[in-house]
C-alpha cells in the first residue's frame, strides 16, 4: 500500500490570509523570541 504525503492547501491558506489581512496588526518579531498573546493591549491570534 502506497501512502502519498499530505498536500498543503495553498489556495485555501491564501484565501484565509486575504480575509484576515484588513483586521491584522503588523508586528516586528525577532526570530526565536517568545511572543505574548497580548500586544499593545489587544489579543493576538
Amino acid at each position: 500500500m502506497h501512502i502519498s504525503p499530505p498536500v498543503r492547501p495553498q489556495q485555501v491558506i491564501n484565501r484565509l490570509l486575504d480575509a484576515l489581512e484588513p483586521y491584522a496588526t503588523p508586528i516586528n518579531a525577532i526570530a526565536r523570541k517568545k511572543l505574548n498573546w497580548n500586544y499593545k493591549g489587544k489579543q493576538q491570534m
